[in-house]
């Protein structure tokens, strides 16, 4: 199975270091915007996949009446967030459900974020989530 692309490997660390531009304010599992809020900068949860299109306008936007983010190519298909994450940074589900979606990874020591612990999520602990998996990629990188 492969974990990752070189350039999905690049797009998840631009989008580590990105991370590091949010304020405390702009990052809320438990916060639910239902169109684009020019405070939080987010048109979905204020996860991370929410900031997104702000990030990469060229390639993501808010999608449907709930504003998730989906890559613009997509125009069918509803909720299909975790599925265009993966392609976006040319990886499985599994990398993604971990970073996105607060699934554990046994190998990392990262363990499941129940839905009560993602919701009370702060910045600094998906920050680390982010890092401990971007380091374990650069180990195992697979080519494309």
């Amino acid at each position: 199975m492969k974990l990752i692309t070189k350039k999905g490997l690049q797009r998840l660390i631009h989008l580590r270091a990105n991370i590091d531009t949010l304020k405390e304010e702009e990052f809320n599992y438990s916060q639910f915007v239902t169109k684009f809020d020019k405070k939080n900068n987010c048109g979905t949860v204020c996860c991370i996949a929410g900031h997104l299109p702000r990030w990469y306008p060229k390639q993501w936007k808010w999608h449907g009446s709930d504003k998730y983010p989906t890559l613009k190519k997509n125009e069918v298909e509803f909720y299909r967030t975790r599925i265009d994450l993966c392609t976006f940074f040319e990886t499985n589900s599994d990398i993604i459900l971990a970073l996105f979606y607060g699934y554990p990874i046994d190998e990392l020591k990262i363990k499941l974020m129940r839905d009560d612990e993602m919701q009370n999520a702060r910045l600094p602990e998906i920050k680390e989530r982010f890092d401990k998996v971007i380091e374990y990629l650069k180990e195992n990188i697979t080519k494309k």
